[in-house]
């Protein structure tokens, strides 16, 4: 067996887990699998209260839910409408990227309508210390006091613009957007020390979020060496309804992969066609970024 396929058969796929995952079972038996709902969507409106909210990059209320919301954007606008109280209910709002907690929101320009019940907009900007909305599924959360008045969740990607206009939306349809490459997660599962270069010995964290889910599809994660796939590296992601943050790792044993350029991309079952796909490359001698100091590596398993 020629060195380079002795140094890839010493690879093993390590694992497939959701965002914030703590409760896991055994997939077959090798691949740890470990699963857990991220942000529900927007709270089902009642034909009683017709309570709704909705979060857009435009300044007008949308005629329909957006699908993404762009990167680029310096602030969002958030159309809420909630019949079942009266006009002067006090309002806080909350928010989440992930399972990470982003604290109280502070409503911007807050404007409310001139109805007996509780209706208005707000403006709101980045992250504190983000110069503009990291990509990924955010909870947003209003609240007067200990209630929860309603929440949504939406979804910011990468070239959202470039991927609308590619792929319009159907119906059911299962996408992927967001797929990057990470040396580690911190103990919220938020990606940490993104790179496109890593060193022999890494765990290379896929990390992309997918939409439209439902319950029973599959995910194929697929890794790829000078074009040449990986078999033992092969993972299966078993998909969740709705918008989902997942991620699979990669590692290799003993002295690390054969410097070189990978690829990992991902598939629907019985597709050659990659929904989306990343490259990498291995160096010897890369040093990653550092990782927050407040996160630490997510559980992973290597025989």
């Amino acid at each position: 067996m020629p060195a380079r396929r002795r140094q890839l058969a010493r690879l093993w796929p390590v694992g497939v887990l959701l965002a914030g995952a703590l409760i896991g079972w055994l997939l077959g038996s090798r691949l740890p699998t470990r699963l857990a709902p991220l942000p529900a969507p927007v709270r089902a409106t009642t034909a009683a209260t017709r309570d709704a909210i909705v979060v857009t990059d435009q300044a007008e209320p949308p005629n329909a839910t957006p699908v993404l919301l762009p990167t680029t954007a310096t602030q969002l606008h958030c159309f809420f409408r909630l019949e079942r109280l009266p006009a002067g209910t006090p309002l806080q709002a909350q928010w989440k990227l992930g399972a990470q907690p982003l604290g109280a929101l502070e409503p911007q320009d807050l404007r409310l309508d001139r109805q007996a019940y509780l209706a208005g907009r707000f403006t709101f900007g980045p992250p504190t210390g983000q110069p503009s909305f990291p990509p990924g599924i955010y909870q947003l959360i209003l609240r007067s006091g200990d209630q929860v008045l309603i929440e949504t969740s939406f979804v910011v990607a990468q070239e959202a613009e470039k991927i609308l206009a590619q792929q319009p939306p159907a119906a059911g349809e299962l996408r992927v957007v967001n797929l990057g490459l990470f040396g580690s997660l911190g103990s919220q599962g938020q990606p940490q020390q993104p790179s496109k270069v890593f060193p022999p010995t890494a765990k290379i964290h896929a990390v992309f979020t997918y939409l439209n889910g439902v319950a029973g599809q599959k995910l194929l994660v697929r890794w790829y060496a000078a074009g040449v796939e990986i078999p033992q590296a092969r993972q299966e992601v078993a998909v969740q309804s709705g918008a989902r943050q997942a991620y699979a790792w990669l590692q290799a044993k003993g002295a690390g992969l054969p410097e070189g350029v990978y690829q990992v991309g991902l598939y629907l079952p019985g597709r050659d066609q990659s929904l989306v796909s990343a490259d990498f490359t291995i160096k010897a001698g890369t040093v990653l970024p550092p990782a927050t100091p407040s996160t630490s590596s997510a559980r992973g398993h290597t025989p």
